[in-house]
């Protein structure tokens, strides 16, 4: 499988994001605006406890962590705080007269080896089955809408609010079956088969959906943002964002490595899951990514004790629910307390 080159967009966006950080008076004034009224977790998704790095030991996991409510993200409602709840989640408006990025938005042209491949581009990028998944997968290297958006905090947020109300095990689905349809001979088949880069990047843009909605949709209740924002936003460590490229088959394998955090860990969490499903790019980056990040977080900070594409299927629910109290868990030391529920 052929992968497009990720270095020039990665670099581009560095440098957005070191340019805004010249506008620090802003950005505070819209982080603090927006913060207090954002909706944050993914449906099925529980993140409890995280505390500042600087706090806790690098690979810290709290055993006896109080864990938080769960907090469904509503698409017709909005969250109400209640006792206890700390105010992490206040209620939000979902209506926004901003239009979702989209995705192969300038670079959609008509070099394919086939007609019957442009007229499927044409129309699953059209259908509603497709569009209201709102797959940030599709957008993180083939959207220049999406790039334009992640210079603000408060715009990226929003994106998020809406791809995280999504169900993810229909559009997972729905994704999986765009991808099969891609591979049709009848379709794109012979353009994937001759490394069109159009239509190898648009299936495992359909492919990694779910690992990589978990993944953006993770929330960090210490700073009342999506991990992706703190990661995007975070000036003194930009390469925190390269960990969402994992999944596309980036590895990182050198300095400077991303911050040592319990948002980090949680994300890795999730990519050892979907490393272990036959076919996914996270099969070949993932663990050469892990080990080289416990060389700098720690040796259990990442869990490598994984075969990867042994698994033909997405991982089930069970093996998703990640807890402290799995066995894995049971030797870190204690520090950060944190419960996926996904």
């Amino acid at each position: 499988m052929q992968l497009q080159p990720w270095t020039s967009r990665s670099t581009l966006l560095r440098t957005l994001v070191l340019l805004t950080s010249a506008l620090p008076a802003v950005l505070a004034g819209e982080k603090t605006a927006d913060s207090a009224a954002l909706s944050r977790p993914g449906p099925d998704q529980l993140i409890a406890g995280i505390v500042p790095v600087e706090e806790a030991p690098p690979v810290a996991l709290k055993i006896n962590a109080p864990i938080a409510r769960i907090h469904h993200h509503g698409r017709a409602h909005e969250h109400q705080a209640e006792d206890g709840d700390n105010g992490l989640l206040v209620p939000r408006s979902s209506s926004s007269s901003s239009p979702f990025p989209t995705t192969f938005d300038t670079s959609l042209s008509n070099n394919f080896t086939s007609d019957t491949c442009g007229d499927f581009f044409n129309t699953f990028l059209a259908d509603s089955t497709f569009t209201n998944c709102h797959a940030i997968s599709t957008l993180l290297r083939d959207s220049s809408s999406f790039f334009h958006i992640l210079s603000s905090a408060a715009s990226t947020s929003h994106v998020l609010d809406i791809a995280c109300s999504a169900d993810v095990k229909s559009c997972a689905s729905a994704m999986s079956n765009f991808a099969s349809d891609l591979l049709d001979d009848g379709n794109c088949g012979q353009d994937y088969a001759d490394g069109n880069p159009l239509v190898t990047n648009a299936y495992v843009n359909m492919i990694t959906y779910e690992p990589i909605y978990r993944a953006t949709c993770l929330q960090s209740p210490d700073t009342t943002d999506y991990c992706f924002v703190d990661a995007l936003t975070n000036t003194s460590n930009p390469v925190d964002y390269d960990v969402y490229l994992l999944p596309y088959g980036s590895i990182i394998n050198s300095k400077p490595f991303p911050t040592c955090n319990a948002c980090l860990q949680a994300t890795l969490d999730i990519f050892s899951q979907w490393a272990q499903v036959d076919g996914q790019p996270l099969t070949d980056s993932y663990l050469p990514s892990a080990r080289e990040i416990n060389g700098h977080c720690g040796s259990d900070f990442a869990n490598v004790s994984i075969t990867a594409g042994q698994k033909d299927e997405r991982p089930s629910d069970t093996s998703m629910k990640l807890s402290v109290s799995l066995p894995f868990w049971a030797s870190l030391p204690v520090g950060v307390g944190i419960l996926l529920c996904i």
